[in-house]
């Protein structure tokens, strides 16, 4: 099916040159494709609020990327990590702005189609939810209007 994908890239001329043969590429390609057959629709999210994940769901959810090579396996150069409306974005650094403060973060997750989660972000204006440490570490976020720009 990643065949497909990238040859159909390629004949609509977003592909031209030859991609990265690497654990990483190819797990952001099968990511993308599931995106390509699954998604709703196009989010526009330039702002939005934010909400959080419980310990469990965190902890359950960095072990399974780090495990696919996604995220790296020390996070200590980040302010915590996040989850957006985009799967693709699974592994981008990003700076998440909260008023007047700014955090250095990592995406860890993505909504999904199936459980309803790309419903839940766009109808409530959700912009991200942050993973249970930056909860933790900073409670008043949660609820909070933001924006994220990416480090791409």
């Amino acid at each position: 099916m990643i065949d497909q994908l990238l040859m159909a890239l390629a004949w609509v001329g977003l592909l031209v040159a030859p991609l990265p043969h690497d654990s990483k590429t190819h797990r952001k390609l099968e990511v993308a494709e599931a995106i390509v057959i699954e998604s709703n629709e196009w989010y526009d999210y330039g702002g939005g609020y934010l909400s959080a994940y419980g310990q469990q769901p965190t902890d359950g959810t960095i072990a399974y990327y780090q495990e696919l090579g996604m995220i790296p396996q020390d996070l200590s150069d980040y302010d915590g990590v996040v989850a957006v409306f985009d799967c693709w974005r699974i592994g981008d650094t990003a700076v998440l702005t909260v008023g007047d403060e700014v955090f250095n973060v990592i995406v860890f997750d993505c909504a999904g189609v199936a459980d309803g989660g790309q419903d839940w972000m766009i109808n409530g204006g959700y912009l991200a939810e942050i993973g249970y440490y930056m909860w933790e570490k900073y409670p008043h976020i949660v609820g909070k209007y933001a924006t994220i720009a990416y480090g791409d």
